[in-house]
């Protein structure tokens, strides 16, 4: 019964803490969401539970000159589905040399 509850636990606190969910590798995420055709940067990257089976992410992701946004952000999105079973995404695009909504946060 012990370990059990030690597992119960340590899950119950990585949701509250809103770490990594179980079995997600971040560097493996970061480097899908790189692969994606027209994609040349990923930063920003937060992946966190809201309950032990339901895993959201948010990422900026710097793009080639010239693909289209929204196909992008919409390759980006099934390939989260697909490969990591993340459901819920917020997806941000920015151009190379384009500047976040931080000022000082500009992108090679």
């Amino acid at each position: 019964m012990l370990p059990r509850t030690w597992v119960l636990l340590r899950d119950t606190i990585n949701v509250l803490l809103e770490g990594v969910p179980g079995g997600i590798k971040l560097p493996e995420l970061r480097s899908a969401i790189a692969g994606v055709p027209g994609v040349v940067g990923v930063h920003d990257l937060h992946v966190w539970s809201m309950a032990t089976e339901e895993a959201s992410c948010t990422a900026h992701v710097t793009l080639a000159e010239g693909p289209d946004s929204d196909v992008i952000r919409r390759a980006v999105t099934d390939t989260l589905h697909s490969r990591f079973g993340i459901e819920h995404s917020t997806i941000q695009t920015e151009g190379a040399g384009e500047a976040c909504e931080d000022d000082e946060h500009l992108h090679p």
